[in-house]
């Protein structure tokens, strides 16, 4: 639950264009057991020094497994590190960690669409993708439900 929770608080954080310093630094305050703690300080140092980390000592000091311990910082990280580069920059990189990649693509690739959107994301992985006029059809409708919630808040 406290990967879910960090990823989806990344998201909505991203969403609201905050920066990734500060994202990073939110994620380290909410993480409550020792290894999202320990995961989401060495992020934040590698995001505030602005370090060129490796795919390779990015998927052994973060992790790339199947378990929320072992992708949900790697995602965060990820998400917040190529916010400023191409869709395809953070793919790429996030493949060359190996591990459960589509897992750590879609979490870190979530992050990235709050701060880029929908319309930059390639056409072309886009036309390519199974089922994808409902799946844009979804997201619309899950950004339009967005909408009428904050709306009702404010």
């Amino acid at each position: 639950i406290e990967g879910a929770v960090l990823v989806g608080k990344a998201v909505s954080l991203a969403l609201n264009n905050i920066n990734s310093l500060e994202i990073s630094t939110i994620i380290l305050k909410d993480s409550k057991t020792e290894i999202f703690k320990k995961k989401a300080t060495l992020s934040l140092k590698w995001l505030e020094n602005n370090l060129d980390v490796s795919p390779k000592e990015v998927s052994r000091n973060l992790g790339n497994g199947i378990k929320a311990a072992d992708s949900c910082i790697t995602a965060i990280y990820l998400g917040l590190r190529f916010r400023s580069k191409s869709f395809n920059e953070l793919i790429k990189f996030t493949r060359k960690c190996g591990g459960d990649v589509d897992t750590l693509c879609s979490m870190s690739g979530s992050i990235w669409g709050a701060f880029n959107g929908f319309k930059n994301i390639p056409k072309e992985l886009i036309d390519d993708l199974e089922d994808s006029n409902r799946i844009k059809s979804l997201a619309c409708n899950l950004y339009k439900t967005k909408i009428q919630i904050s709306e009702k808040i404010n």
